[in-house]
């Protein structure tokens, strides 16, 4: 798989372009993940609501290498716009999106079969650590 090169000059990634709606809901059956946050690679966030499989692969399909969404629960109280810690987000067990590609952050690979498989789409498992580097995520100073 590809390595992402994260671009820090702010987020290029607009919802518009990822087919998503801030608040967006599905029936039981069609969600993926309910309720999720979207941040983008810079940590800011983009919006919330309920992804389907096919948001996922429509999210891979459109975003640029070095585009990354990250999608994961609430950390402290997300308003659009505001950025949290890179630190904070790896550590929720975020779902990231890049460039036609997927992974899922979690502290316990061991116990995860790598690939990750869930609802048809195959997740690489990273540590927080592993998505730094494979990631290219670097710590806000």
């Amino acid at each position: 798989m590809a390595t992402a090169t994260l671009v820090r000059a702010g987020s290029s990634v607009r919802l518009e372009s990822l087919g998503l709606k801030i608040g967006q809901r599905y029936p039981s059956t069609e969600v993926f993940y309910r309720s999720g946050y979207w941040y983008d690679e810079t940590g800011t966030v983009l919006g919330w609501g309920d992804l389907s499989p096919s948001d996922f692969r429509n999210i891979a399909s459109v975003l640029k290498i070095g585009q990354l969404i990250f999608v994961a629960p609430p950390i402290g109280r997300p308003q659009v716009g505001t950025q949290i810690r890179m630190e904070n987000l790896l550590g929720s067990s975020p779902f990231v999106i890049g460039a036609n590609e997927f992974f899922f952050i979690s502290t316990a690979t061991e116990t995860i079969r790598n690939p990750y498989v869930y609802r048809g789409i195959a997740f690489r498992l990273l540590t927080p650590e592993q998505a730094r580097d494979t990631l290219r995520i670097m710590e806000d100073a």
